[in-house]
This record gives C-alpha cells, sequence and structure tokens, in this order.
C-alpha cells in the first residue's frame, strides 16, 4: 500500500482532489494534504469505498489501523462529526471491542462499492506502472478499479 501512497503523493494535489470529488468523499480543500489525499486513494483502490458515515451521513469516514472514524461535519452544522468504530482491540484481541454506544453493527461498515477511478486518473502514469501488490489480505475483494470504466 506504501508504494502506492509514495506515487501519489508526488501527483498534484488538485488532480488528487478529482478523484476524491469523483467518489463524493468529503475533505476539507484548505486543510487536506496531498498524503492526506494520496493515503484516502490508496485505501479506496485497494479496499473499496467506505459507506456514508451513519451518523452525519458524508461520505467522511477513514479507516485508520483498526479503527473507523469520520472527518465530517454534522448535517447543516459547523460541529465536527464524533463517530468512531473500533474494529478490534490490539492490545486484547480475544475481546470484541465494545461499540454498542455507537447504535452501529460492524457489517453498516463494510466496503461494498468498487473505489471510482475516472478515466484521467486511469491514465495517469501512476496506475499505469503501479503492480497491484499480492499478499495484502482483503485487497482487491471487490475488483481492482485501474482497468474498470468509472461509474457513470
Amino acid at each position: 500500500m506504501w508504494n502506492l501512497i509514495d506515487a501519489l503523493k508526488e501527483v498534484p494535489k488538485k488532480q488528487l482532489l478529482a478523484i476524491l470529488d469523483a467518489n463524493e468523499i468529503f475533505y476539507n480543500e484548505k486543510k487536506i494534504s496531498a498524503l492526506e489525499a494520496a493515503q484516502i486513494i490508496a485505501d479506496g483502490v485497494l479496499f473499496g469505498r467506505l459507506p456514508k458515515c451513519p451518523l452525519c451521513d458524508t461520505r467522511a469516514l477513514i479507516q485508520d489501523g483498526t479503527d473507523i472514524r469520520c472527518r465530517g461535519y454534522m448535517q447543516n452544522s459547523a460541529m465536527r462529526c464524533s463517530f468512531l468504530f473500533s474494529l478490534a482491540d490490539l492490545l486484547r484481541p480475544e475481546n470484541p471491542p465494545d461499540n454498542s454506544a455507537t447504535g452501529v453493527a460492524e457489517s453498516a461498515l463494510s466496503r461494498t462499492e468498487l473505489f471510482n477511478l475516472p478515466i484521467e486518473a486511469q491514465r495517469m502514469p501512476v496506475f499505469r506502472q503501479w503492480k497491484p501488490p499480492k499478499d495484502i489480505p482483503g485487497a482487491f475483494k471487490l475488483g481492482n478499479p485501474v482497468g474498470q470504466p468509472p461509474k457513470k
């Protein structure tokens, strides 16, 4: 994954943001760095799109290790969304994390959609030269978006 992130962070930020836009992923244009955009894109390419946040209903979820958190804002408000869901407890892996306060089942956060790479993005040298890894568990379960026709 880091090979793709390293290659993507060299792409102009404006082109990375166009890929996020094609996937309806929320970001703050003034605050997002090229590295953060590259990480979101690489994660999406390998594992698919995360669903909309169950709390604020924006496509602003990101997975950071075993946590899924929201970077969005509540509807019609300047208040940040506080959604956080733990997939596993790294210190006590035998104990499933207690996410009952969220009212959300883990299945509701499953990735069920292929990440959308517009034709312009597929033509970028980074995607034409990139060799998909074969040793990442769960990668490309939904398919490889490189070479796929973009969603309309």
